[in-house]
């Protein structure tokens, strides 16, 4: 998997994509693509197609970005990341490669797997099925699925300083938690949450 982050406005998804709090995947195009020299560094990285990394949040006001007591909670701008799509058979070390130093790309990147090497030392972590779920029975629960869960282990072993901000796309998070509650505040967009 290639992932860009390009110069703003280097890609101009179609209008009836680009909605608030939607994600797309987007043909490669001269549509889509307006600078002739980008869309032919693109073509030569093999790229098929364009699929954004999260929803897009450019388009809420500010006044939706206030928590209950009027503190400003911050969006992360990803509207010029993407994650790019290659041809079939493409080689993706040869893809960064023709992306990497061009105009209109200001980075690229490959994701590669990494093995398990770190294990937190929390007493409570084995209850912790939302972390690594190995089928554990919780007391007072129903019982576990293996695997259903956000994969943190797979994570830990690339990222584990201590202050580092981290972003949860969860839509199961309990409100109610006394250790989370003081982080938590209301999404603008939907009936989920955000961390503030």
């Amino acid at each position: 998997m290639v992932l860009a982050r390009f110069e703003a406005g280097a890609i101009t998804p179609p209008k009836e994509l680009d909605q608030p709090g939607r994600a797309f995947t987007v043909p490669l195009e001269s549509s889509t693509v307006r600078d002739p020299a980008l869309l032919a560094v693109l073509l030569e990285a093999e790229v098929e197609s364009l699929r954004t990394i999260c929803p897009n949040w450019r388009h809420i006001s500010p006044a939706d970005t206030l928590d209950d007591v009027g503190n400003r909670i911050e969006l992360v701008d990803f509207r010029d990341d993407y994650v790019l799509l290659l041809r079939r058979g493409a080689d993706v070390d040869r893809s960064v490669q023709a992306l990497t130093d061009r105009p209109g790309v200001s980075s690229a990147s490959c994701n590669r797997l990494g093995i398990l090497h770190f294990t937190p030392n929390d007493p409570d972590y084995p209850s912790q099925w939302h972390l690594n779920n190995t089928g554990q029975q919780i007391p007072g629960e129903l019982p576990c699925t293996p695997g259903w869960d956000m994969n943190a282990p797979e994570g830990w072993d690339h990222w584990t300083r201590a202050g580092s901000m981290i972003g949860i796309f969860d839509s199961g998070i309990s409100v109610l938690n006394t250790d989370l509650t003081p982080f938590i505040a209301p999404s603008p967009v939907s009936a989920s949450f955000i961390w503030a």
